[in-house]
């Protein structure tokens, strides 16, 4: 139906987003492929104009789940030569006199839930505080966004902590803790698997601990609230959203962005789907004290250094170490080889060294280059040898 015009505002909470336009606001649960792309008016009438039938199998649904031909000029030179047929599914587009922003996913996975006011949406209303803030996000339940409800994020950590212990539950472990159940979705909403994994790295955990030999001493769960809160910080910060977020300097909106990918791939990651992580010397020290890297040593047990193991004369302040993924029950990435104890619910898994997600092809996988759409637009080496022409053009 047409709608009076009215102002467009945005907020967040965890993996959520909360999009108000006049009267009508739309929470968005996204998933793998969902994304919200920002294109020029011109640039979204021009693809809007080119439905067809979607690729469901049953024809009637086929007809009615209609998506859009992504007309040639949205094709860079010398991508994937494979994807003929590119197609754009756009689920909501908030339309405005110069941009539109489209949230599209090609899989519809993406879920969302309208509420419409009897007034148009607010800046107000976009803060926590506001009345209408349980609202917004009362059909996908989450807790406390860690950036915009810090104090009640964290408040929420010592709750955690007091069910563990009364309960206790000694078989939730680390990282299950993040994203698993009611715990996932009420304590930790700014965490997903990449952010789970790459945290517990960097708190240098196992992530088949169970959470309540950390609830239940003091120091431990003061440095586990403390290092979750400065991990998840790093992405509210400016040099993030300089380096990571930034429009593409394309004339296309559905380029692929090498420099960002890079970039987060490089900063931003450490074990998630990763072949190999930088740490510092001090923490293969600490590690190789451990025997976190024998993979013949069972964490918790007496451990013999072996010649040489320990770093004394660096030669940089770094050095690269392996990745495993930890299959079966656990299914997580660390750096530590150690087996886990036989005794007091601690989970393992097989060891495989880990693939970094950039030689996963065209598949979406992490990051905010690293979706399937904007994956077809990377240069196709082959292709683009091809067709490559020698030396300096004429001036």
């Amino acid at each position: 139906q047409p709608q009076e015009p009215g102002p467009l505002v945005i907020s967040r909470r965890g993996k959520q987003t909360f999009i108000g336009a006049g009267r009508i606001g739309v929470q968005v649960s996204w998933a793998l492929e969902g994304l919200l792309v920002p294109f020029s008016r011109d640039d979204y009438e021009d693809i809007i104009a080119h439905d067809s039938p979607g690729n469901n199998p049953c024809p009637i649904k086929c007809e009615r789940l209609r998506t859009f031909e992504l007309p040639a000029k949205y094709q860079d030179e010398f991508s994937n030569p494979s994807s003929t047929r590119r197609t754009l599914t756009i689920l909501a587009a908030f339309v405005t006199p110069e941009r539109a922003y489209s949230i599209t996913d090609n899989d519809r996975f993406l879920r969302f839930h309208v509420t419409t006011l009897d007034r148009f949406w607010s800046e107000e209303d976009m803060e926590p505080k506001s009345e209408l803030w349980p609202v917004m996000w009362a059909h996908f339940k989450s807790g406390p966004d860690w950036h915009y409800e810090h104090d009640e994020a964290m408040e929420g950590l010592d709750r955690w902590r007091d069910l563990i212990l009364s309960k206790n539950d000694f078989n939730t472990t680390v990282l299950a803790a993040l994203l698993v159940g009611d715990y996932s979705n009420l304590f930790f909403a700014s965490f997903g698997r990449h952010t789970a994994n790459d945290a517990i790295h960097e708190l240098r955990l196992f992530p088949g601990e169970p959470v309540i030999n950390i609830c239940s001493d003091d120091n431990r769960f003061q440095a586990f609230k403390t290092g979750l809160d400065n991990y998840i910080a790093q992405f509210e910060s400016s040099a993030y959203i300089k380096e990571c977020c930034n429009r593409s300097t394309s004339t296309n909106p559905l380029s692929f962005q090498k420099s960002v990918d890079d970039k987060y791939s490089s900063k931003y990651m450490r074990v998630f789907r990763k072949a190999s992580v930088l740490i510092t010397i001090e923490h293969w020290n600490e590690f190789a004290r451990l025997g976190y890297f024998d993979p013949n040593h069972r964490i918790g047990t007496p451990y013999q250094i072996p010649p040489g193991a320990i770093i004394t004369s660096p030669r940089s302040k770094h050095v690269r170490v392996p990745v495993w993924h930890r299959t079966d029950t656990l299914d997580a990435y660390t750096i530590i080889r150690a087996k886990a104890p036989v005794s007091g619910s601690w989970t393992d898994g097989a060891e495989e060294p880990a693939q970094d997600h950039r030689l996963d092809g065209y598949k979406s996988t992490v990051g905010p280059a690293n979706f399937r759409i904007l994956k077809t637009n990377k240069t196709h080496v082959e292709t683009a040898i091809k067709h490559a022409r020698p030396g300096r053009p004429k001036k």
